[in-house]
């Protein structure tokens, strides 16, 4: 695959970060996206980043109330959703299908936005994070300084498996570059219908030829036979926390 021409970067200080999510509104989803904002966590304590949503929001900063969130007041950048350009819903395509990993097809195509926008390109690396994971990027950071110079390479997060879970997708800017060029001949190669859309990333990855890099410090994962809870680990991501309490209590014994 050639190598991507992008945009020189700073040549000191530590690795800068583009985030981005999918999350439904209205959802208890949702408010885990409106948490993390209150908190500057996640998305939020990254350079920058992008939210995609089926319509475009102002994202209202929320803290924990009895009966839900209550909107809090925020000094400093006004966060909005960005439209999809594809349904958000999902459908197995065969009966005995798990429905809820069948999503490729959504996250092939905030891949494509993300690169329209471009934004990314000004920052050395990429990370798609799950809603329910919490996640610091200055610990992303201080994981990544010695890879400032990663050329095209990705992060592999968990021993077991197939090793690229979806939690937290660290990509350098030239591995997006280029999988998004190259994405028509992943989808010639593999069938992505029927992959969840980490392990078709990650096998269109590999079909294009790029570095893995093994950091297994960066996410700890449930689903990775991890444990996340009390989330004291010292790790840069704990997942999931799929509702709003535990994730902010998830929050709060990490930073103690």
């Amino acid at each position: 695959t050639p190598r991507p021409r992008l945009p020189p970067l700073p040549a000191a200080g530590a690795p800068t970060l583009f985030c981005w999510l999918v999350a439904l509104l209205d959802t208890p989803e949702f408010d885990l996206v409106r948490v993390a904002l209150a908190n500057r966590v996640s998305v939020f304590s990254c350079d920058d980043g992008m939210l995609f949503s089926s319509r475009a929001e102002v994202v209202v900063p929320g803290e924990l109330a009895p009966g839900g969130l209550r909107d809090v007041a925020m000094d400093g950048e006004v966060w909005r959703t960005t439209t999809l350009n594809r349904p958000l819903s999902v459908v197995a395509p065969e009966a005995d299908a798990v429905e809820h990993i069948m999503n490729s097809a959504i996250f092939m195509q905030a891949w494509r936005q993300l690169h329209e926008d471009g934004r990314f390109k000004q920052y050395a690396w990429t990370v798609k994070a799950d809603p329910d994971t919490v996640f610091f990027g200055d610990r992303v950071r201080a994981l990544l300084q010695p890879l400032e110079q990663a050329g095209m390479s990705y992060i592999r997060n968990c021993d077991q498996s197939f090793g690229f879970y979806g939690a937290l997708e660290v990509v350098s800017r030239e591995a997006v570059e280029a999988y998004v060029l190259g994405e028509a001949r992943c989808r010639g190669a593999l069938e992505f219908s029927k992959l969840g859309e980490d392990l078709w990333l990650k096998e269109c990855f590999d079909q294009l030829g790029f570095t893995k890099v093994t950091l297994l410090e960066i996410l700890e994962d449930a689903y990775c036979a991890g444990h996340p809870y009390p989330c004291k680990s010292g790790r840069a991501a704990f997942h999931p926390f799929k509702a709003a309490l535990n994730f902010v209590q998830c929050t709060h014994d990490a930073m103690a």
